[in-house]
């Protein structure tokens, strides 16, 4: 085989190993109900296994996202003196406060548009649903604007796709709905009756398709992985979480995320550096 037509094979295999739907997640269940950085795959969700907990307490972590191609892992923590914005710590799980003061953020979702992280507020039934943009160096909140067309909604999850689209969890009406600006204009229902925290994410640098890390408890406990399609409008369970339905989980996804991948033509380039270097090695030899 010659040396240019193994470019494509490289360029195919760097990306296929940079992309292997790997997550990570703030599991909520564990020793003291201390919320613990954990990973899985959407392969095989009950294989899922913990890098480290979060904090020394039980404070709880409802978002959790990466700040785009390279960038850092954040999470936001709701209640007491843990209320904020945290860095990461993606070798150990060991959260940093940055700061902040906002109450009722959900979720965490980095728009890979406008480049900002951006949160998602809701408190109840009966409250509104909020967009806010927040400031990674301090914490600090600035209004994006109020969602409409989600009735009644609770929601706990938030994601972006390629071209900035926001998609939001709605636990009361169990259904993930798309946005275009701050208004619903299509939703999934997730075919599950949900409750307690939970999160979602959108891998808006592979295949597109939204990933709910859903938990409940009607009809007996569940904690599964479902994969949203809004190409096709569809919903499918890619596995539990390592426990059988009707007994209590072990694994709770307050929030999960996917570490974004380069663009393809990131990928392009770095089957060349490849290339390049087997052509100098071919050299020497």
């Amino acid at each position: 085989m010659k040396l240019k037509s193994l470019i494509p094979v490289l360029t195919a295999l760097v990306a296929t190993a940079a992309h292997a739907q790997t997550f990570v997640a703030a599991n909520g269940i564990g020793p003291q109900n201390i919320n613990r950085l954990s990973t899985f795959t959407a392969a095989n969700p009950a294989g899922w296994s913990t890098i480290g907990p979060m904090a020394s307490d039980s404070r709880l972590f409802t978002g959790l996202d990466f700040a785009g191609v390279g960038g850092g892992l954040y999470a936001w923590a709701v209640g007491g003196v843990g209320l904020g914005l945290y860095s990461v710590n993606q070798t150990t799980g060991a959260a940093t406060r940055i700061g902040g003061s906002a109450t009722n953020i959900q979720d965490l979702s980095w728009n890979p548009v406008t480049g900002q992280m951006v949160g998602v507020q809701s408190s109840s039934t009966t409250s509104p649903i909020e967009l806010v943009n927040i400031d990674l160096a301090t914490g600090a909140t600035t209004s994006i604007g109020v969602v409409s067309g989600i009735s009644g909604g609770l929601a706990l999850g938030l994601g972006h796709d390629a071209a900035g689209n926001a998609y939001i969890q709605d636990i009361a009406g169990d259904r993930v709905h798309k946005l275009n600006g701050l208004a619903s204009v299509g939703s999934i229902s997730l075919g599950r009756d949900t409750n307690f925290s939970q999160g979602m994410t959108l891998d808006w640098s592979g295949n597109g398709k939204a990933y709910v890390a859903a938990i409940g408890n009607v009809g007996g406990f569940f904690s599964e992985l479902l994969e949203l399609d809004f190409g096709t409008m569809t919903s499918t369970s890619l596995g539990n979480f390592g426990t059988a339905t009707g007994t209590f989980p072990t694994f709770e996804g307050n929030d999960i995320a996917i570490n974004p991948v380069p663009e393809p033509a990131t990928m392009t380039a770095l089957g060349l550096g490849l290339a390049a270097l087997l052509r100098r090695k071919n050299r020497k030899n």
